[in-house]
């Protein structure tokens, strides 16, 4: 089945500068860490890993951000960045689709809201049923009104 709608938006410089941002702090701050606190032996390797784990988490951040993709098939909006993230959301569940100045959840998921945006700005909320859905499409009223023609579809 052809996509009636298909997206894959560039992300915001503001949301990869600070991701590279805590990339550099994730790498300098063991170094730091030693040579201010003199830390050697077990301590010193438990900050490193914790560190390497972030590092690590950060970098598939970034990569989710230069993957996000989203597309309107068969009555489902499928939302999708890297490996890691993948979402739907069917048609019928979308209550509204509202235009966000400012995206308060750009990746994960929290009690009533999931994030699968990769900028701070221009985005979408999309109120389904208990759960608000944050994107941020390349063409902000183009992907509004393929959510609304699709629904109408259906």
């Amino acid at each position: 089945m052809i996509a009636s709608y298909g997206d894959s938006p560039v992300p915001g410089s503001s949301y990869v500068t600070l991701l590279v941002i805590m990339m550099i702090v994730a790498v300098a701050m063991p170094i730091i860490m030693r040579w201010v606190l003199k830390l050697h032996g077990t301590p010193m390797a438990i900050l490193a890993v914790v560190f390497a784990l972030v590092l690590i988490l950060q970098g598939f951040l970034l990569h989710t951000a230069f993957s996000m993709q989203y597309t309107i098939e068969g009555g489902s909006l499928h939302l999708r960045g890297g490996r890691l993230f993948s979402y739907s959301v069917p048609l019928a569940d979308i209550q509204s689709v509202t235009r966000m100045p400012f995206i308060k959840r750009v990746l994960g998921h929290g009690l009533r809201n999931r994030g699968m945006a990769n900028r701070f700005q221009n985005g979408v909320k999309l109120d389904c049923k208990g759960l608000d859905v944050y994107v941020s499409p390349s063409d902000v009223d183009g992907f509004i009104k393929a959510v609304e023609t699709a629904k109408a579809s259906r």
